[in-house]
């Protein structure tokens, strides 16, 4: 017999009309058997009871019955089971390539030798993903005795029949005893994986005696497989009548449904899949894009569901290891669920050593578990989204699933649920964790972004339709064309449409390109941009390459703003054709470089290759685009010789030139004659305090660039390094280097006081001499220093310290009794930030408690709205 995998329900000819949630997938039958005789009863009606019974209750499965060679010498030796079982598990790969398929859990049925069969341990991890279970009838787990066996094969070929023969050959006997051993080896084997995966077990054993062998064929002694959820019982029938069942047999056929039902939804594998699952892809597929979705879904469908995302970034500091998860989603829990900040938070706070190590990494890992779990146990569902898992390294994606493994232990689980969900590319963790079996997966493919793909376009195109003068027929031919391009990269298709956008092409002119062939990759259509940006104005491809390098090459965050004031300064540069007097950057300049608008003239300089976050921070499309623009034109040719990128060597930026470049803008900046007086001193009152700040905030709303400067000028020098490239201005970056770093200048106290702000404000004083050198060593020393001069101070403030905490302390229980009256009433208010609603106001001008604010992730990027709303993410 060839292979074959039938679907025995739904019925194919008439579908239900509700897809199925779950596959009986591996019905596989014994020695002589048959895909469906081997299941079907001998009564009037031919019940086969996959098909005729298990529907009615269970009514959404899909059940498939594998057939195969089952004859003696095609069976029973380790080789033939082995390809046996490789068969049926390609079988069932290509029958789950429907989208729903591939996430229904599996649960595996098999008759004696079919049960080994599943059993074999060279598995497709795809499939072992979604394991729940596996059932077995009669299956003979260890050796036979051989005279049984042989009693036994002589009675199923009298049965059946075997090729002609009524009696075993003496060939047939000889390959019994030959592979009789195979048995015990394949559960063996079978054994060690089940120590890795907790399968649900289930074991059927005859209850009758095989009436040619006077006895039971599988006793207890060779059902068991000594597996910790292993459940076994016995049922009418002998070994080739217990998998048989009629429409009067409700008792029996009872114990076999319900346990499949219980392997289905409770099973080891099942509970631990059931809250796991990690949706991996290529680059550029739209998971990211999936992952806002699904968060806008739940948040919609389910008002009570506490949903905490992280969006990770590799090319973001803070947002780069497990710590970032971890203090993400405490924040955002710590707004929702005030009742944690006194329970949890307060506690590890006040026994800091310092603002640095208030969140450190350990700290967080301690917390997080317990808060967690004390959410869930309080009778609330928590759902975790991490997009782009795989942009932290190996260990913090370790450390940040141990954390979760721990809470799901102590989560209680008796009135909420928890549930995770990873999207990711492929990383060495998403196998580790796919050979566990700990996730259900599910792989985005093209076509899984087909229609999203081309709604998306056709909703984008229809937008500016009007501008252009494309007709209805037209428009749908581009449309089509530019889905199919897209292969399922949904941040080619977004770059494409907003490229077309960006320079509305008449109808002539898209008819030409689409004639002369789109773009096949992404590096392609980078190079296309750029190629005719720089060809249809000259003059502005360096603005553009400058552009680029600026949001390439940031150190912080980076607004749309102070990005314009940073083109101001290129263009200077720019104009001053290596002419340093007419390069000079001062105030006059400055105050007659008008820009109406940095957002509107960068997007129509080159918008389509730039994505502007909340707050009008401008980021890359995406970080493909960054290896786009770093990767050395020779690499690119080597390793893609078949590209078309002719424009990439005129745009191509090397790190350490680009650095320097940027540090000396930021330099030259920061010695403008404005920052030759930086007003008053720095005063330890009151006053003095509220003075200063109201002086260093002036300063950075006059001029904008200033924040951008104070913090990364230092950071850029450094990571130029003495190798790099010098800038174009050497003598007057030497200049302006000596100024910046000479704690005596007006210049140097200008740029720290906006850093100190910034960085250390308002738990430290800002000393009184800038300290520049810890500062541009990454400000590890400046609050070490200054926590020793205050400490120093203490013993002549104890007394009014004192009084003042007492006082604080009583203002804080009363505000704590009318918080409890608020929550039995049920009517607390949205806080406008997280520790309004439980600590006094006061307390924001004392130093001791603003490091509560620092788990909210630093600038604009805040977790508590989604990040990303753009298709042009992955």
């Amino acid at each position: 017999m060839a292979t074959t995998l039938t679907q025995l329900y739904p019925i194919e000819e008439a579908p239900s009309l509700e897809p199925p949630t779950v596959e009986v997938h591996r019905l596989v039958h014994g020695l002589d058997g048959h895909p469906i005789r081997s299941w079907q009863a001998d009564d009037a009606n031919r019940t086969v009871w996959p098909r005729d019974l298990l529907p009615t209750y269970l009514p959404k499965v899909r059940v498939l019955s594998f057939g195969y060679n089952a004859t003696i010498r095609g069976s029973t030796s380790r080789a033939k089971i082995r390809d046996h079982a490789r068969s049926l598990l390609q079988w069932l790969i290509d029958k789950r390539e429907d989208d729903n398929a591939k996430m229904r859990p599996l649960v595996f049925v098999g008759h004696s030798l079919g049960g080994v069969i599943i059993k074999q341990p060279e598995r497709f991890e795809s499939i072992d993903a979604s394991t729940s279970g596996i059932m077995f009838f009669a299956t003979p787990h260890y050796a036979l005795d051989a005279n049984d066996l042989e009693e036994l094969v002589s009675h199923i070929v009298t049965r059946h029949g075997h090729e002609g023969a009524t009696t075993p050959t003496n060939n047939m006997l000889m390959e019994i005893r030959r592979n009789r051993q195979v048995l015990t080896n394949v559960t063996d084997d079978f054994r060690s994986l089940l120590k890795r995966r907790p399968f649900g077990i289930v074991n059927f054993l005859e209850g009758d005696m095989t009436e040619v062998l006077g006895q039971v064929v599988v006793d207890k002694v060779k059902r068991h497989l000594l597996a910790d959820e292993e459940d076994y019982m016995h049922l009418n029938g002998d070994h080739l009548g217990i998998c048989k069942f009629t429409r009067e047999q409700v008792d029996e056929f009872r114990a076999v449904w319900k346990r499949l039902q219980r392997l289905i939804e409770k099973s080891p594998r099942a509970q631990s899949i059931n809250n796991k699952l990690w949706i991996y892809g290529d680059p550029v597929c739209g998971k990211t894009y999936l992952a806002t979705h699904i968060i806008s879904v739940i948040r919609a469908a389910i008002k009570t569901e506490l949903v905490l995302q992280c969006f990770l970034s590799a090319g973001h500091e803070e947002r780069g290891d497990c710590r970032a998860i971890l203090r993400s989603t405490l924040h955002q829990v710590a707004k929702s669920r005030l009742n944690v900040i006194d329970q949890f938070l307060l506690i590890p706070y006040e026994g800091r050593q310092s603002e640095q190590l208030t969140w450190d990494t350990d700290t967080l890992r301690d917390l997080w578990p317990n808060v967690i779990a004390h959410v869930i146990n309080g009778g609330s569902s928590v759902t975790i989204i991490l997009d782009g898992f795989d942009e932290i390294g190996d260990g913090d994606q370790s450390r940040f699933l141990r954390c979760f493994k721990q809470c799901e232990e102590l989560s209680q689980q008796s009135g909420g649920r928890l549930r995770l969900l990873i999207l990711s590319r492929r990383c060495k963790c998403f196998y580790d964790n796919l050979k566990k079996g700990d996730f259900a997966t599910y792989e985005m493919g093209a076509k899984d972004t087909l229609d999203d793909i081309h709604a998306t376009v056709s909703e984008k195109l229809n937008n500016f339709a009007s501008h252009v003068d494309w007709t209805p027929e037209f428009l749908e031919t581009v449309c089509i064309r530019i889905t199919r391009n897209a292969r399922g990269m949904y941040l080619w298709a977004a770059v494409m449409v907003a490229d077309l956008q960006n320079r509305l092409p008449t109808e002539y002119d898209m008819k030409k390109q689409l004639k002369e062939g789109l773009p096949r990759e992404l590096a392609e259509l980078y190079d296309s941009i750029l190629g005719r940006i720089s060809t249809v104005n000259r003059d502005n491809g360096p603005i553009v390459k400058m552009v680029l390098r600026w949001v390439t090459f940031r150190q912080e965050v980076l607004k749309a703003e102070e990005l314009g004031i940073g083109l101001a300064l290129t263009l200077r540069r720019i104009r001053a054709k290596g002419d340093p007097a007419a390069a000079v950057i001062n105030d006059r300049y400055l105050s007659s470089f008008k820009l109406p608008s940095a957002k509107p003239a960068i997007y129509r300089l080159c918008g389509q290759l730039l994505r502007f976050s909340k707050g009008d921070n401008v980021q890359l499309v995406h970080r493909s685009l960054m290896h786009y623009l770093t990767t050395p034109p020779p690499v690119f040719k080597r390793e893609h010789p078949d590209w078309k990128i002719i424009h990439h060597c005129n745009f191509c930026l090397d790190p350490g030139e680009s650095h320097a470049i940027l540090a000396s803008l930021c330099m030259a900046y920061l010695t403008i004659s404005y920052f030759g007086d930086s007003g008053e001193k720095f005063q330890q009152t009151k006053v003095g305090r509220e003075e200063w700040v109201r002086k260093v905030r002036g300063r950075m709303k006059m001029y904008v660039f200033v924040r951008y400067a104070a913090l990364c000028w230092s950071k850029h020098l450094k990571e130029a390094g003495p190798t790099s490239a010098p800038s174009p201005d050497k003598e007057q970056d030497r200049l302006a280097q000596a100024k910046l770093e000479d704690s005596t200048t007006h210049y140097s106290v200008c740029w720290s006081e906006v850093w100190w702000l910034l960085r250390r404000w308002p738990r430290l004083d800002f000393p009184s001499e800038p300290p520049i050198v810890d500062i541009m060593m990454g400000g590890q020393n400046s609050e070490h220093s200054t926590l020793k001069a205050e400490n120093s101070e203490l013993p002549v403030q104890i007394d009014q310290l004192a009084q003042e905490n007492w006082n604080l302390k009583q203002e804080n229980s009363k505000l704590q009794v009318q918080l409890n009256q608020l929550t039995q009433k049920n009517c607390i208010p949205k806080p406008k930030n997280w520790v309004f609603s439980l600590i006094p106001e006061r307390l924001y001008s004392n130093k001791q408690h603003y490091g509560l604010f620092t788990l909210a992730l630093p600038d604009s990027e805040q977790e508590g709205d989604l990040k990303h709303n753009d298709p042009t993410l992955e």
